[in-house]
């Protein structure tokens, strides 16, 4: 009798193993998500399947300066900087069978940029590569960063050339973010 009771439970703990091993977590082809990371911005993904989305990135931000002691300053006493920026792309997951899954994302980018005495457009692409855990097929959150090529052309209005031009080519690694998802 012990050694039916060994044999089932070998058999039942054997057949349990590749089931959890082939747990499909996550988003499926069709599954809409909602990502954030800590600080500004957020995501709209559509999955087209488990192992890949269109993302869809919107930023904003708006901060107001104000100087106390302008007796010798040549800029105003109040400074609005203002910054959008939209990202339209394709996001790649690896490892479906599993909670950790690694990503990477390929996107094209499009901002404007407002400074007191600096406005323009800016355009370029975006690379981001991260890692996500996925608690359930509804919640995830992991770790991001990216890396954007950008061309930007700012109109300057200063008193020596009040229509200048500013041309940018700039390489930026945007740091560590932590990021939460839902999806529905």
């Amino acid at each position: 009798m012990r050694r039916l009771a060994l044999a089932l439970a070998a058999i039942f703990s054997a057949g349990a193993i590749p089931v959890a091993a082939q747990e499909d977590i996550g988003p499926k082809r069709g599954t809409m998500g909602v990502e954030a990371p800590i600080g500004s911005g957020g995501s709209l993904l559509r999955f087209r399947s488990p192992t890949s989305a269109t993302v869809l990135s919107i930023a904003l931000s708006f901060t107001r300066q104000t100087e106390e002691d302008t007796a010798f300053s040549v800029l105003p006493d109040i400074r609005n900087i203002f910054f959008s920026e939209v990202r339209i792309g394709r996001r790649t997951y690896r490892s479906v069978d599993k909670r950790v899954r690694p990503y990477s994302t390929l996107s094209a980018l499009v901002g404007y940029e407002d400074f007191t005495f600096q406005k323009g457009w800016r355009f370029g692409g975006a690379f981001e590569t991260g890692v996500a855990y996925f608690f359930s097929d509804h919640v995830s959150a992991g770790v991001s960063n990216d890396f954007t090529l950008t061309y930007q052309v700012l109109d300057q209005a200063n008193f020596a050339s009040p229509d200048s031009k500013l041309k940018i080519i700039a390489v930026r690694f945007s740091g560590f973010r932590l990021m939460g998802a839902v999806y529905f």
